[in-house]
């Protein structure tokens, strides 16, 4: 990103929303840089404009998650996500009988 006038200041904090998507949040605006609704990235100069310029989601700030939460916990945030085992163990279970 930019430094001048666009995101990615020193005073920026990533953000999801809900756990999904990807913006940057300084104190005067957000930059959307991967929309949480349709999952697509916003170019560089699109992205500052805040909104999904593919579906025009517009982001609340009521659903924004710190970027480093996000990640290692569920939607409610109360603790890891469990995720379910790779599907080659089972596979490999049924062709070595």
């Amino acid at each position: 990103m930019r430094s001048g006038n666009g995101g990615g200041g020193a005073g920026d904090r990533t953000v999801t929303f809900l756990g999904r998507g990807l913006a940057l949040r300084s104190p005067t605006r957000l930059t959307l840089l991967v929309c949480p609704l349709c999952s697509q990235r916003n170019g560089e100069r699109t992205a500052e404009f805040g909104t999904c310029v593919w579906c025009g989601y517009q982001p609340s700030e009521r659903d924004e998650v710190p970027f480093e939460t996000a990640g290692r916990t569920g939607p409610d945030h109360r603790g890891p996500v469990e995720r379910p085992a790779p599907a080659r163990r089972a596979f490999s279970a049924l062709v070595n009988k």
